[in-house]
């Protein structure tokens, strides 16, 4: 049923295409393959989101792991590419980005119809979204089974998480805690920033470690020191910050939004806090949730740009060592502050959680694609192709979108504090 909108996309696309195979001289054959794997991974994420939503009560938490898990195998897919312990042709059979990846190059470069094993790849997720369905079908009546009882009470992965690093929380003898503080930081937190911040050294040590194992893995394996391992490096970096931009996006999106289900937002509102200071501490909760990511990516960064240099003094010439520290230092802050402001924007202006979340990964998803499709290309044209110049002009270019882009969001879901009540 949900699907239905999607086959009537993919049927109109059809005719589309078939004129472009007429007049732009497309094979027949990438058309039909490009149309199958479409087919075939909707199909396979449909079935894989169905069997996540028996065991989820929300559904942005479907939509946060289903992204979570492939950003994880997309990353981990071309890893182990790189490091020789898979092939190409057994990652394209699972993984449909690969896919689309090596029919657009072929065919860019060829001029005809890539000779990429699609059908296995189709058959594969098919067979993967079958037993995703039959594994539904299996546990469809337990799940509701216990879901219906009360008196069992759920235990969930991330419940046990938290309860590994935070600790379980003992009650104390006095039935109210003081509140020490700002109280809504009080409210968001569970305690001070502080105390927060200190729960989570263990999660950023961790992240540390992950990171620095990833840039000095190739050491340990080739103890190369002139080769420099940032390919396996990229690809830890970029997994973690998609994973830390995805839940900074997601947090911040639901800290207003699931008051207003809960019908918290008008009482909150009705209390003597300034406007200023709801959305002021709303915005520094999430920053404060999220700080273990982000500092990690920091130090790292940080640590591999002085560790390099004190290596290899050639290896970043001419002051590209600051401008590697100007992006690392001012993109980070730059993204979460964007992050931070959109979701905030959307969590106040949506009534429910799930259309926040959509709405904010929308908005980014959309944002990352006209960045770079419109203004790589533009820059490419109209600025010398020496790399200083044009990573100068984009970096810079970046940073002042990202910050304004911030700026107005927030400037928007001040104006609508007090409008989108519910």
């Amino acid at each position: 049923g949900p699907l239905l909108m999607v086959w009537m996309v993919l049927a109109l696309s059809f005719p589309l295409l078939a004129i472009i195979r007429v007049w732009g001289g497309v094979p027949w054959d990438y058309v039909v393959s490009a149309l199958a794997v479409t087919t075939c991974s909707t199909l396979y994420l449909a079935a894989l989101s169905l069997f996540l939503s028996l065991w989820f009560e929300r559904p942005h938490q479907v939509v946060l792991l289903l992204l979570s898990l492939m950003i994880i195998s997309y990353f981990l897919s071309i890893l182990l590419t790189q490091l020789g312990w898979a092939s190409g042709q057994i990652i394209q059979w699972v993984n449909p980005c690969a896919v689309f990846i090596s029919l657009s190059v072929e065919l860019a470069r060829a001029g005809a119809a890539a000779n990429v094993e699609w059908q296995k790849h189709c058959l594969c997720l098919l067979g993967i979204a079958l037993c995703c369905l039959l594994a539904c079908v299996w546990c469809l009546r337990r799940c509701a089974l216990v879901a219906s009882s009360s008196s069992k009470q759920k235990t969930s992965i991330s419940t046990r998480v938290k309860h590994l690093f935070h600790g379980t929380r003992r009650r104390s003898d006095n039935a109210i805690r003081p509140v020490r503080g700002a109280p809504l930081l009080w409210k968001e937190l569970g305690g001070t920033p502080g105390a927060y911040l200190k729960r989570q050294i263990i999660l950023m040590v961790l992240l540390v470690a992950v990171l620095s194992g990833a840039w000095l893995f190739p050491f340990i394996v080739s103890a190369r020191w002139r080769a420099l391992p940032l390919g396996i490096y990229s690809l830890a970096a970029s997994a973690v910050g998609l994973l830390v931009m995805l839940r900074t996006a997601t947090m911040a999106a639901l800290c207003v939004a699931q008051e207003k289900e809960s019908r918290s937002w008008p009482v909150l509102l009705c209390t003597p806090l300034p406007d200023i200071w709801i959305l002021r501490h709303k915005a520094l909760a999430v920053i404060v949730k999220n700080a273990a990511g982000w500092m990690s990516l920091l130090i790292v960064n940080a640590g591999i740009l002085i560790l390099t240099c004190t290596l290899d003094q050639q290896a970043l010439p001419n002051g590209q060592l600051v401008q590697y520290a100007v992006s690392s230092l001012i993109g980070i802050f730059a993204s979460l502050y964007m992050l931070t402001g959109t979701g905030l924007y959307f969590s106040i202006r949506m009534r429910t959680g799930t259309l926040a979340v959509t709405m904010t990964l929308g908005f980014v998803f959309v944002y990352y694609i006209i960045l770079r499709s419109l203004l790589l290309p533009v820059l490419f044209r109209f600025i010398t192709p020496q790399f200083r110049s044009f990573y100068i002009v984009y970096m810079f270019s970046d940073l002042v979108i990202k910050v304004l882009i911030g700026v107005v969001m927030f400037k928007l879901a001040a104006k609508g504090l007090r409008r989108h009540i519910v």
